[in-house]
Formats: structure tokens, sequence, C-alpha cells
């Protein structure tokens, strides 16, 4: 679906029961999910009826496939069968299904009059009801498909007119003597759970389930209907997963015309002008016509192929935008047009389409991009080097504590096809681009003398190239980080932070990032994008008159949440349960469990949570490097443990960093817990740097031999800590462009470990420490460090080491 429900998702699949035609409905986010999807039917059918799946047919749909859930299938004694391509009638059952519960739904939301967005529960809706009418496609047509598969009759008593008004009894314990007791809401479905209505409340946005409801009926009056038109509505595929049908015989196909008249004659009593409340008073007239149009949104591939696309009902748009991507690679001089080379590597070309939707579902543009097949490559031949840097995020997090202290402007700017950019050092051949395929000279191929996407160097070339630029404006990077860039000896201050095609400046000085912006204009294709407040995930802000910048991605947690379905779970507390605690032991042994076990996207909710936990969230830090050490074998303890973190994440995802100037140094703090992994006996190691009274840099990790005491443990993280103080004095030396001869005081709860350091005596419980761990030593004889104690209690790395 083109048009996002409320509840996130764009897909639904559809199981079906081949003896009783029962069918079970899930929303989907994406086609990924079908797998998933699948398992809690699983789980559901066999706990209800006591009895194994043995067939799963569906069609050739890639959702389906995949090593994992066939293993699933195998390991469970699950046959596959799989229909024909285009043979959607081998699966008849589902397809007709599929296109009676779209039927179902358009005319449901029609009559309700609600916006598409609620087209899943009309979909849930559709299903509820279809289990609950009799079908011929049992023996008994009198037989309704819920009571062939429980044995027993439905009831009927409780359905209602989808759309209408009603009211759900408010059971707050603190509302006024005065105040309604009742919210008005509009039914929109039933619960699969119990006999209770699905209620939408408009006022909190929200969907709620009720018992206690008052219904209205509203007379429903004659008007005039449109006049006839050929116009005609074209039914499209929905996802669905096939029946489970008879190994003895194919299911029977039921043919149906593809084609609906929107405006056949109608039968009396049935108007288009729709009157609701008190007696002659209507309510509102719609034209049915567009209201179907609405409904009838097609599923549309976001990334069509190039086949698909040109013979689709958009080719004229999608050849629109490859003429424009050509034009600007022509304009940009990236080949020409050679003779084909016996004695070369050629390699092809391929064109990338993206449909690019706005908020409301309607779409933006068709963006078209021609793109080399850089697998094709021969390693020293067709490229040398790939490596290409981009900044760090801590590098990020120190700019913006320096821009707090100095209160400096912060700009951003996109480079417009920044790839193209980059210069190539090797020679390249590849294949005319498809469509666009010169007439005089077909067996020609292109000479590139840029760099395309998909190429392997492409990202190193255009970062060599904007590197040789900035140079020419007088910036140089950092010795710190080559991805940072100062302008040196300039009464001014301008900072560039490089990550890809994103640009960050800062400057003290407005006119001299003007000046820079019209520098890089001259250069290359940008997007001005004015004051920073959104780049690589993370939301900025700035308040002026505290000179406060504060980086948090609220966004971003929202965008995971509903990712994993996790947007309506309740919040916690803490990000891990201190009673649980999680060892190798409770992962899966068997091969069954294992393959049960990879249906579950453990690993990319860990990488998930680890994007926020490096950039800017210290306070999951601890609990993401716990649960990674879980990836290769996760179980399920693990898998809900990972979701209690989303539970956190879902109360505190306004959280994030906050700088404002103090005119105080960096300071850090080093923390352990001893003995921590109840499975190694190895110790935790915690860190945390604060500049501009905020975190700039933070660690934890599992430290990397047995520590015989706290002391030690606590000694070995100071040590960790010692290495990271060292760069960021050196960093930050580079921006004052000055050396800080003031040691970074460093805080710890451990007297035995300060001491330690500061007293480096040789005795039976230090001399098998290793040499690694005494860098701190140096360090603090330097001068570059200093050890203050502090209590347990306002320990600001604690955070860092508890789980």
């Amino acid at each position: 679906m083109r048009v996002e429900s409320i509840g996130r998702s764009f897909y639904f699949a559809t199981f079906i029961d081949d003896c009783s035609r029962f069918v079970n409905v899930y929303s989907l986010r994406s086609k990924d999910e079908v797998k998933s999807a699948f398992l809690e039917f699983k789980a559901y059918i066999e706990n209800k009826l006591n009895c194994k799946i043995k067939t799963l047919r569906t069609d050739q749909g890639l959702e389906y496939v995949g090593p994992n859930f066939d293993l699933y299938l195998v390991k469970n004694g699950i046959k596959r069968e799989r229909t024909c391509a285009y043979t959607p009638q081998m699966n008849g059952i589902s397809e007709r299904e599929n296109r009676t519960l779209v039927s179902m739904a358009r005319c449901l939301l029609l009559q309700s009059e609600l916006p598409m967005k609620f087209w899943a529960e009309a979909i849930n809706c559709a299903v509820y009801i279809r289990n609950r009418c009799p079908t011929r496609g049992l023996q008994d047509e009198n037989q309704t498909p819920f009571q062939k598969l429980f044995g027993k009759k439905p009831t009927v008593k409780h359905f209602q007119t989808s759309g209408q008004k009603a009211f759900a009894l408010n059971k707050q314990p603190q509302k006024g003597k005065f105040d309604a007791r009742s919210t008005e809401c509009i039914f929109i479905g039933y619960s699969y759970e119990n006999r209770v209505y699905r209620l939408f409340d408009s006022q909190a946005n929200k969907v709620i389930t009720s018992r206690d409801r008052i219904k209205r009926n509203h007379p429903i009056r004659d008007a005039e209907t449109h006049p006839p038109s050929n116009d005609q509505i074209t039914d499209y595929p929905y996802i669905g997963v096939g029946s489970s049908p008879k190994e003895s015989k194919d299911s029977d196909i039921i043919k149906a015309d593809c084609t609906i008249n929107v405006d056949a004659p109608r039968a009396r009593g049935r108007p288009t002008t729709i009157f609701t409340g008190k007696p002659g008073r209507p309510r509102k007239q719609y034209n049915i016509k567009e209201k179907i149009g609405e409904a009838q949104i097609a599923l549309e591939d976001d990334t069509p192929s190039l086949k698909e696309a040109l013979n689709g009902p958009n080719s004229e748009e999608w050849l629109e935008a490859m003429q424009t991507e050509y034009n600007v690679l022509l304009k940009n001089q990236a080949w020409k047009l050679v003779k084909r080379p016996e004695d070369k590597n050629i390699i092809g070309s391929k064109w990338v389409l993206r449909t690019k939707y706005n908020a409301d579902g309607s779409i933006a543009l068709r963006k078209a991009c021609l793109v080399a097949k850089g697998f094709a490559q021969i390693p020293d031949v067709d490229y040398q080097e790939t490596f290409a840097p981009v900044a760090r995020p801590g590098s990020i997090r120190t700019v913006m504590a320096f821009c707090a202290e100095n209160n400096l402007e912060i700009f951003q700017l996109d480079f417009i096809m920044a790839y193209v950019n980059g210069d190539l050092d090797e020679e390249i051949f590849m294949e005319q681009a498809d469509h666009f395929i010169d007439q005089k000279h077909p067996d020609y191929v292109y000479k590139l003398q840029r760099s395309l996407y998909g190429l392997k160097q492409a990202g190193r070339q255009w970062f060599c190239n904007l590197d040789e630029k900035l140079k020419s404006f007088g910036l140089n990077p950092l010795s710190s980080d080559k991805c940072v860039y100062k302008l040196k000896n300039s009464k001014d201050e301008l900072i560039v932070i490089i990550y890809v095609d994103d640009l960050i400046c800062c400057t003290s000085n407005v006119n001299l990032y003007l000046e820079f912006k019209n520098f890089l204009s001259n250069e290359f294709a940008i997007k001005d994008l004015g004051k920073l407040s959104f780049c690589l995930g993370i939301e900025f802000s700035k308040n002026v008159k505290n000179v406060q910048i504060t980086m948090s991605q609220s966004k971003y947690i929202e965008n995971v949440l509903e990712k994993f379905n996790m947007q309506d779970a309740k919040t916690v507390k803490t990000p891990l349960d201190p009673n649980v605690k999680l060892t190798k032991e409770m992962c899966p042994k068997t091969e069954a469990e294992k393959a049960e076990m990879s249906l579950y996207p453990y690993r990319s909710l860990i990488a998930s949570l680890m994007y926020l936990a490096i950039c800017t969230r210290p306070d999951i830090r601890h609990t993401v490097s716990y649960l990674s050490q879980f990836n290769e074998n996760p179980g399920m303890p693990h898998w809900t443990a990972a979701k209690r973190v989303l539970k956190y994440l879902k109360g505190t995802k306004n959280r994030g960093l906050t700088f404002h100037p103090t005119k105080r140094p960096l300071v850090g703090y080093a923390d352990a817990d001893w003995a921590s992994d109840i499975t190694d006996r190895k110790s935790c190691s915690g860190c945390v740097l604060k500049f501009a009274d905020g975190a700039i840099s933070w660690e934890s990790k599992k430290q990397h031999c047995v520590a015989l005491s706290s002391t030690e443990a606590e000694y070995i993280a100071l040590s960790e800590c010692a290495k990271e103080i060292v760069y960021l004095r050196l960093f930050l030396n580079e921006f004052y462009e000055s050396v800080d001869e003031t040691p970074t005081v460093v805080f710890s709860d451990s007297q035995a470990a300060q001491k330690l350091v500061q007293n480096p005596i040789f005795h039976s419980r230090t001399k098998h420490i290793d040499i690694r761990c005494h860098y701190i030593r140096e360090v603090y004889e330097r001068g570059e460090i200093k050890i203050n104690y502090i209590p347990t209690d306002k320990m600001a790395a604690d955070i860092l080491t508890k789980t």
C-alpha cells in the first residue's frame, strides 16, 4: 500500500486453512516480516487445534524463501509447495480470498468515510466478518469457516455498522463530577481476543478496545445517483500467503472479472448521499467515483526494475527522470564514447529507479540513477585503494561542545551527486546505458572519466577531490581526525566536518561562511540546508539565549520502535532487568531451536540500538555492549532483553546530550564492575569524558583479562580512560591552537587504584598486571592527567558498568 496505516504498516499477509477456509491476517511493515507472521500463525493455530501444520503453499515471492525460513520448515516437518511463476490459479484459494478482502475493505472505508490510513483496520474487520459468514468453498454451504474450524456456531449479534459513532466509558478514577462519562469514538472493527469492539479515539489519536458502547442507528434516505460512466477501477494484487491444500488435489480456481463499473445503475435504497443524525438533516454528500479513487491506490513497487517501470502506467515519468540523470552526467563529462577494447574488462551499467513520496503518501518525484556494476571490477586492474574516511561521532560531539563554549554558528550543506565529482586514476570501461545507446555506434562503450555510484573506489575519489578543494581554500585537516578541517591562523573561526556528502560548517563570522559557501558552489553542485537541525539521524538544536546546543535522536527512536512493532509497548525505567542475568546457556542448542530463533531480527535490533548508543545515548551503551555478546546465537531471553531496551527508549526518547559554556577544561570519569560477567568472570570497564558540561566520549567494554581484585579492575579501567584523554587533549589543542599544560582530572571511586597509579610499587598483588595496563603511569608522570577520588554515588561512569 502506498498509504501507511495507523499501525505503520504497508502490507498484509493472509494465511488460510484449506479445510475450513478460516483466514488469519497480519499487517506488515515490510515483506521481510512475512516469516515472523508465519511463526506467530503457526504457534496460534497449533495451540488452538492441537495439531501440526503439514503443508505450506506459496507463490514464488522472495519474501517466502530464504535459507533460514526453509531450514525452519524442514526442521518442523512442514512440506513446502511453490506455485509456478505467473500462474495464480495454482493458488486460487488465497488469490481469490485476497481480492474478496480488499473489495470488502474498500466498501467498509467508503461506507464509514474513514481516511485511507484505516485500510489495515478495514482488512481486519473484513476477515472477522468473512470467518463468520457461510462460504461455498465448504461441502456444507451453510457452514461458516469459524464453525468448521472450532466446531461451534459463531454469534453475530454484536455486529455493528462500520464508521458509526461510538461511546467508550471513561473509567479514569480522577475525573470531575461534571466531566463527561464517555469518550466519543468511531467504530472501526472487532477484537480477535474477545467479543469487544475496536474504536478510534480521534482526540487521543489512538485505537482502543471497549465493551461499553452506545450505538446510534441513523436512517438512510434515497438520493439521486450519478449518471452512468465507463470509468473502471482495476483491482491490484495484494501480498498473500497461500493455504496448505490437500495433497491429492489442486485448489479450485474461482474466476471473476477484474474490473468494477463504479457507475453501474444502483438498486433502490443505495444512494450516493448519506444522511445521519436527526431525520432530515444531511451530514455530507460525496462523489463515489472520487472516494473509490482514494480507496483504490494500487500497490506499486518503490524500486521497480527498468522493465517494470517502462511497461507500467508511469513510463513517461520514468523516462523523463532517466533523461534528467543522463543529461547531468553528460554535463559533468562523466564519460566519453570509445570503441570497445578487446583486452579490457568492461563492466555493466544499470538504472536504479526509486519513487519518493511525501508525508501524506502522494508521489514527490521519480528518481533515476545510473550506476556501475562495481562487483565486476577486477582488483589491482580496475581499482586499487577503496577506503574513504568519515568523521567520528566523537569528533562531531566535541565540535558541538567547542561551538557551545565559543558561541559559534552552525550551518549545513549537502552535495548533489557527490560521487560524480571524483576523478578516476584507472581506465574503466562501461557498457552504454539502456535506452540511451548511441544509434551510430551501438557497439561502443563508455570510457569513464568520473567516478559513478557503484564503483568500488567512488567514495575514495570523491573524498580526495573534496579534500584538495578544501585545502585550496585554506582549511587544513586535524591530525586527530582527517575529516575535521579548521581554518588556521585566522582571527575568525571556521570548522568543517565531512561525512560522505554531508558537510557541517561552524563559524564565528557568518560572512566568512558565505564566502566559503560561494567557493564551494563554484566547484560543486551544492544545496544549502540552512542552520544545522538534522543530520545523520541526529537532531540538533541551539538555544540562542542560553547558548545551549542539544543533540538527540527522538525521531530515530520512533522509527526503530515502529520497525520492531514496539511503538505501543509499555515503558520501563531501566534498559535491563537487574534481576535477570543473561548467559550463553540460554542460547539455542538444537538445530530446530536455532532455525526458530533465526526468524527473529536480533542482530538488526542490536545494530539499530548500537547506533543510538554510539551517537547520543551513553545510558544504553553498556546494555547494548552486553547484548551484542549473543549476536552469534541469541536465545529467547536475549530477544526479550533487547526488546526491553526499546521499552526504555520509548519512555526516554527525548533525552540527549546538552552542551553550554562553562569555561571548564576536559574532565574524565573511570569506573569498573569487578567480575561482572558470570560466564568468564571478566570485569567491565567504563569511562566518560565531559566538556562544556556534556559527554563527548564514552566507552563500556569487557576487559581483556580476568582481574584478580576490584583494585586491579579499577586500575585497568583508568588505563583505558587515559588513552582516550590523550587523544581528546590532542584534538582540543588543535582547536585552540595551543598546548594545554594543565593536567586533565580523572575521577575514580577506588582509592586503592588511585594510589597504584601515583605510587608504582612492585609487590605480589600487582606484579602480574599486563604491561599495557601500566600506560596510565606514563601519562600520569608526563603530567597529562591527575587522579582524584569521588564517591560511588557521584560517579558519572557508573551507568556504563552496571546491568
